[in-house]
């Protein structure tokens, strides 16, 4: 969680005031401006959960759900467009 006054960076992620990131092995979430090599401007907000309890880089089975901001968000090198909720193969594409 970014309490400060402005951007917050730790490597290739970038939150803005108030901004978070949660990564667990099946759970991501977060709000910011970089994230996945990608830049959002606004700031987005996705949540993505693995949904067969294989870790969210490997798992067939991905729910991804965007709150706000570009629709478009990297996982694993692959990009997908999530107008507000979906479930994806993060392997097969």
């Amino acid at each position: 969680m970014n309490y400060g006054p402005g951007a917050y960076t730790e490597g290739s992620v970038e939150l803005p005031q108030y901004g978070f990131l949660v990564r667990s092995p099946t759970l991501w979430a977060f709000h910011a401006t970089r994230f996945g090599g990608l830049t959002y401007s606004p700031a987005a907000m996705f949540v993505i959960e693995s949904l067969d309890g294989r870790p969210i880089a490997n798992s067939a089975k991905v729910r991804i759900y965007h709150a706000f901001g570009d629709a478009k968000v990297s996982i694993a090198g692959k990009t997908f467009e999530i107008a507000r909720e979906a479930e994806v193969d993060v392997r097969g594409r």
